[in-house]
């Protein structure tokens, strides 16, 4: 955890592709943080082809208490956010029973409170 990579200060969905689970001895650590508590909408999660082989996600507070885990046989593992606090939050992603997997992603799906214009600003009213 102490090597974890920093995924920084995040907003809205949050995708990394290309992640790996390379052997038994590998696990990956990442961490983020919140801007703004969370709801039933927000997570983390991984996708995967299952086949390839079993990975399991857990998540951390930033004490290093595990609040969450996921651990199915499907192509996907999610841990729900929801009623946490804004702060860090510490993700592990390791091979179920030491499985390896050389391709998969991870996702976060956060609150968003910076909601700004898109690229047309100021086009608002029918004048502009």
């Amino acid at each position: 955890r102490t090597a974890a990579t920093n995924l920084g200060t995040l907003e809205g969905a949050f995708t990394l592709p290309g992640l790996s689970i390379h052997n038994s001895a590998d696990e990956d650590w990442m961490s983020f943080t919140t801007v703004s508590a969370s709801n039933h909408s927000h997570y983390a999660s991984i996708a995967f082809n299952h086949l390839a082989g079993d990975l399991d996600v857990e998540l951390y507070n930033a004490a290093g208490q595990k609040i969450a885990d996921s651990a199915t046989s499907n192509n996907q593992e999610s841990v729900s956010l929801q009623g946490l606090p804004a702060g860090t939050y510490f993700v592990r992603v390791v091979g179920y029973q030491g499985a390896s997997n050389l391709d998969y992603e991870l996702t976060v799906n956060l609150p968003i409170i910076n909601i700004g214009g898109d690229g047309l600003e100021a086009n608002d009213t029918i004048s502009s």
